[in-house]
């Protein structure tokens, strides 16, 4: 039996295979409502025909396409899998480089042997269609392409591989497999190039049901969070010039600038927060008493409207309770530089979205004097549009409340 009649017969045979397949699972179909999943995919592949002929050396290439899968029986998925394939080679002794793409329908079947939805092996058929091809030749110092007679592919040619391989879901939206395809229409030997070539491949899968269903989970799992915040309270924080501060200004001017600075800007904030914060409760502190809020000991810390410490303004409990302030970033590890609104949990832990987003940021000398930035070593500028970003942030707290 020579190779052509090998190649003929396991053709046959695989086409037949995947038709029985195909037959039982209809029935699966007409029983059951499947979950359909569908998502993209990235490969790497790279051309073995170097194992088969040393004058050849296998060049990496890449694909990218879709796929949309189903589970058929318990433990087996069914993977429909289009895409665009480019394959490559090199002819060693003339340099000569040979190209192909593709267009591909790999349909394969995935079994899940331990029931984990970890770990899958599968193996199918690769059936493509060749939408180019293309020889390159060395020459004055770059590649062109040029028409050889060695290069027998036909645009327009169907091309038929055996795949198999293995597959590790990395998380519930991203996997990857890794394979072997076996073509059964490469017809590639020491003299002429003709059919698909045997790959090994590396492919990158992103599910978009599963992504939604995380972004789903997660938006929900903030929506919560930010329902038990509204039963909270908000603490303010208000800057001050510290001891160690006031030594960097030349002269008592100076100190007075900033100090005075500081106490409209501060005001200003408090004004603000009481007239376009309403999200939930609001009270306010100096960044002085800033550790006593991590320690839960916040007696006799709070501000009145005067900016003043008022013993008679207490909280019962710092449960759903988280910090913010118009300030430079004062956590431990900083997502973003620069002066804005900052919210943190009570241990100062910079939060994510959307309690912090970009829209919350002032430039460094946004509507102000870059003088006397660098004079008072803070942004203490008065006419800063804190409103605007206070009524957006409420704004934003009480959309992702909202429940249907």
């Amino acid at each position: 039996m020579n190779k052509m009649t090998v190649k003929t017969y396991l053709t046959v045979l695989s086409i037949c295979l995947c038709c029985l397949m195909l037959k039982q699972a209809n029935a699966q179909l007409i029983l059951n409502d499947l979950k359909w999943e569908y998502g993209v995919k990235t490969s790497l592949n790279f051309n073995t025909i170097g194992a088969s002929y040393g004058t050849y050396n296998g060049a990496g290439m890449w694909g990218a396409g879709l796929f949309i899968q189903t589970r058929i029986f318990p433990q087996v998925d069914l993977s429909i899998e289009p895409g665009f394939l480019n394959t490559g080679m090199r002819q060693k002794q003339s340099d000569t480089r040979y190209r192909t793409r593709h267009i591909e329908l790999p349909l394969i079947v995935k079994v899940d042997p331990w029931d984990d939805d970890a770990v899958f092996f599968f193996g199918g058929i690769r059936p493509t269609y060749l939408l180019g091809y293309s020889s390159e030749i060395f020459t004055n110092g770059a590649y062109k392409k040029i028409d050889l007679a060695e290069n027998k592919n036909k645009q327009g040619q169907f091309d038929l591989g055996i795949m198999f391989g293995s597959t590790i879901r990395l998380s519930p939206v991203v996997s990857i497999d890794f394979s072997y395809t076996y073509s059964l229409t490469n017809y590639t030997n020491s003299s002429e190039i003709a059919g698909m070539p045997s790959l090994i491949e590396a492919t990158l899968k992103i599910n978009a049901v599963d992504l939604k269903e995380a972004l789903d989970s997660k938006n929900e799992a903030i929506k919560t969070q930010i329902n038990n915040f509204k039963q909270g309270a908000l603490l303010v924080m208000l800057p001050t010039i510290s001891k160690k501060e006031t030594l960097k200004y030349k002269s008592e001017e100076d100190l007075f600038y900033a100090l005075n600075e500081l106490k409209i800007r501060n005001t200003r904030v408090v004004n603000e927060f009481n007239r376009y914060y309403n999200f939930n409760k609001l009270y306010f502190f100096y960044d002085t008493t800033a550790y006593r809020i991590a320690s839960g000991n916040t007696k006799g810390i709070f501000l009145n409207n005067q900016l003043l410490p008022d013993s008679s303004i207490n909280i019962a409990s710092l449960k759903n309770t988280l910090v913010a302030s118009f300030c430079n970033d004062i956590s431990n590890y900083s997502q973003r530089f620069g002066f804005g609104l900052f919210v943190y949990d009570i241990n100062m832990t910079q939060l994510g979205k959307p309690y912090n987003v970009p829209s919350q940021m002032f430039s460094l000398f946004a509507e102000g004097d870059p003088i006397n930035y660098f004079k008072t070593r803070k942004v203490n500028y008065t006419n800063l549009p804190f409103d605007r970003v206070i009524k957006k942030f409420n704004g934003r707290l009480f959309r992702y409340s909202y429940t249907e």
